[in-house]
């Protein structure tokens, strides 16, 4: 991480323009937890260009552990509006809607998980994603 860092950092020197450079130094923050500073390269990313789904998915994790679900939910749709097959963003954004309660979101995006994930990629999770659903649909077992 280290040197993927030193790299960034040199990128982001030579042109404070590379929405790129901004992209890896998020990732780089969340994998050391560093969520705030993971925010702020990401939204960075993300204004210089808009059309980076990874950068979007990445703020959305930050933003969430920021205890802000609301912004990371927005973000996590853009995303997959960018990129339909962000399975593991669907995911994220179903199962974090369903933990903080925003149950409508969750449904929908469970349904749209079990209609479009790929099964031989998402067993275990197209099985918890049904029983997700049917909590959603029925209440508490």
């Amino acid at each position: 991480l280290r040197e993927a860092a030193a790299v960034a950092r040199r990128a982001i020197a030579a042109d404070p323009g590379n929405a790129r450079a901004y992209q890896q130094m998020g990732l780089i923050e969340l994998r050391l937890g560093r969520w705030s500073e993971a925010r702020d390269h990401l939204r960075r990313a993300v204004t210089i260009d808009p059309r980076l789904p990874f950068a979007w998915n990445n703020l959305g994790v930050a933003l969430y552990h920021l205890g802000e679900p609301g912004a990371a939910f927005k973000a996590w749709q853009q995303a997959l509006d960018l990129q339909p097959d962000l399975w593991d963003t669907l995911w994220n954004l179903a199962t974090k809607a369903h933990e903080s309660g925003w149950n409508q979101l969750a449904r929908l995006s469970f349904e749209r998980f079990l209609a479009e994930a790929p099964p031989e990629r998402y067993g275990e999770q197209l099985r918890q994603a049904r029983l997700h659903l049917a909590q959603l649909k029925h209440g508490p077992a």
